[in-house]
């Protein structure tokens, strides 16, 4: 297991005294404090593939093998709970070109959601005010199960061909207990979809972070 660090940190998206880092700034940073790899957010300032074409990703690639840090995931922050085709659509297109760009920047995973509420900008900075409640536009939660499973079979078949791990997050919306990521990853049945396992995730009760409870959801998900 290698220890990295997440470049959402890096991204501007909580802080608003200077500007993001660059993706060579995070890599930087990541290696002066002793990070083993690093995990880059494919949205903006960082990786979204509107930004990323086969050089830039030759580039980013180069100069992380040059800092002697494996690029170990790249994240999504998809949506695949909305009732509407057209969203669905945009958000499966986002998903296909995302693991593009794991592929051309040799990262082996890449991290899904199931759903996510997104954040707003406010004076620089990220909050959840707008979106704490997200809207789903009555959808059924039936609807909403069957609708994200059938974009993870769809997803998964183009990660097959690009040899990308995709990694489900426990984490919500809509995913509510490790349980519920474990079912999505069962049903999905390919070792081309994993567990993203994010024991904070588990939720904000003592109980479900008792020590205990933490090493029964990770004795469950296994080598998922």
């Amino acid at each position: 297991m290698k220890v990295g660090l997440y470049s959402i940190s890096c991204s501007g998206v909580w802080f608003n005294d200077r500007p993001a880092l660059t993706v060579e700034e995070f890599i930087d940073i990541a290696k002066k404090y002793g990070y083993e790899g690093v995990e880059i957010d494919l949205k903006r300032p960082h990786g979204s593939p509107i930004d990323l074409d086969s050089k830039r990703c030759a580039e980013i690639r180069a100069y992380a093998e040059k800092q002697g840090l494996p690029i170990c995931a790249v994240a999504a922050n998809n949506n695949f709970a909305m009732p509407i085709p057209e969203l669905i659509e945009n958000e499966l297109l986002m998903v296909r070109e995302q693991i593009r760009v794991a592929k051309e920047l040799g990262a082996p995973v890449l991290r899904l959601f199931a759903a996510w509420r997104g954040i707003v900008m406010r004076e620089g900075i990220a909050t959840y005010e707008v979106t704490r409640t997200p809207e789903y536009y009555g959808a059924l939660k039936y609807q909403q199960f069957q609708t994200i499973l059938a974009c993870f079979r769809e997803c998964v078949k183009w990660a097959e061909e690009a040899g990308v791990v995709l990694a489900l997050q426990n984490h919500e919306p809509i995913i509510k207990t490790y349980e519920d990521m474990l079912e999505f990853v069962r049903l999905v049945d390919s070792p081309y979809f994993k567990c993203c396992f994010d024991a904070p995730c588990l939720g904000w009760n003592e109980k479900v972070q008792s020590d205990e409870y933490i090493w029964k959801a990770t004795h469950d998900v296994g080598a998922l």
